[in-house]
């Protein structure tokens, strides 16, 4: 009986140090999600999301894999306590453990998938805003004449970040505006 008492309580060890490295994740994810509402800019945040809110939630769910299994191990080893001999309370302590494990990791994989959720439809509002910032005509989406004017927006902007650009350069936007209406900038001139 003694053997059969290590097993569950390694099991049990190993829950409690996943729930430990669980916990240090979620308070590095509130960190993480603090400074990156924080974020001056859009594309920070967006680079906050993509490079150090995905990797955590990726490490979340490799523990709740590992709680997982941990759990139904728990019961295995309940059961075959329980098939060696008459359930003494010991036994029925051990599936009564099992049974609180895995009630465990399903609060936490709600949990998890919560924040998930919320980290996504976060970034879906976040793409959303990049697109009605581009959408020129208000149509909510993006067509080609605004993509290339996102397009020609950046590469001047790269343009003016490594040689300086002054005020006399005409901006992206409003050459995709004349070209998504058909007007050419010849065409503001009063030739008369």
């Amino acid at each position: 009986m003694e053997r059969q008492k290590r097993g569950p309580e390694l099991h049990l060890t190993e829950l409690q140090k996943a729930d430990a490295r669980g916990l240090a994740l979620l308070q590095e994810l509130m960190d993480v999600l603090q400074r990156r509402d924080l974020a001056v800019s859009d594309r920070e945040r967006y680079r906050m999301a993509a490079e150090d809110v995905e990797p955590i939630f990726q490490v979340l769910h490799e523990l709740l894999e590992t709680c997982e299994a941990s759990a139904a191990q728990l019961h295995s080893a309940a059961r075959a306590a329980a098939a060696d001999g008459p359930a003494d309370a010991e036994i029925w302590e051990l599936f009564r453990v099992a049974d609180r494990a895995e009630d465990d990791v399903q609060l936490k994989r709600q949990l998890v998938e919560s924040l998930s959720h919320a980290s996504n439809v976060e970034q879906v509002m976040a793409v959303q805003d990049m697109v009605n910032e581009i959408d020129c005509d208000g149509n909510g989406t993006m067509d080609f004449s605004e993509f290339l004017t996102m397009q020609a927006r950046k590469m001047r902007d790269t343009d003016c970040e490594e040689h300086g650009c002054g005020d006399h350069t005409e901006s992206a936007h409003q050459r995709g505006q004349q070209r998504a209406t058909g007007s050419s900038p010849l065409q503001s001139f009063d030739t008369s």
